[in-house]
């Protein structure tokens, strides 16, 4: 009897240990939803490190699920993550010039240059899912109201 007490005694010691060692872990994972300044200085952030030569011409913003993000596009049908995930998208018109060097070319090759970029960020974590520049007829088509004045 005496045996049964101290092995119940040690898993209700190990269950509480385990779920004292979680709880700090959960508080730092959640994360403060962005407002829409902070989502679209972010992305202006994202989009210079990966070829937005200098601040964007004009900003469309808009909060959606990635569903909602595919059907925005022309071409692609694909829904690479969670339907219902919320999500931020962001689409920049500006200079954008992309290095990439193909295989097999020597030398390198000249850049691909765009007149918008693109970055969709989960809408809780601030986590880019995508990040892209269309060619021109291929752009993503937002709804005019996205439209904002961004420092001008």
């Amino acid at each position: 009897m005496h045996k049964r007490a101290i092995v119940a005694s040690m898993l209700v010691l190990t269950v509480a240990l385990g779920l004292a060692l979680l709880l700090p872990q959960q508080k730092t994972a959640i994360a403060k939803p962005m407002t829409q300044d902070e989502v679209i200085k972010h992305a202006i952030e994202i989009a210079q490190r990966n070829g937005l030569i200098g601040e964007p011409s004009e900003i469309t913003v808009g909060k959606m699920n990635y569903a909602d993000f595919y059907t925005l596009l022309d071409d692609v049908k694909f829904i690479a993550g969670d339907n219902n995930l919320p999500v931020w998208l962001i689409v920049m018109k500006g200079t954008v010039r992309i290095e990439v060097q193909p295989p097999k070319l020597e030398g390198p090759a000249p850049p691909l240059e765009f007149d918008n970029i693109y970055v969709l960020l989960n809408a809780t974590t601030g986590e880019v899912l995508e990040l892209g520049a269309r060619m021109p007829g291929h752009e993503i088509k937002v709804p005019a109201e996205w439209k904002i004045n961004w420092g001008k």
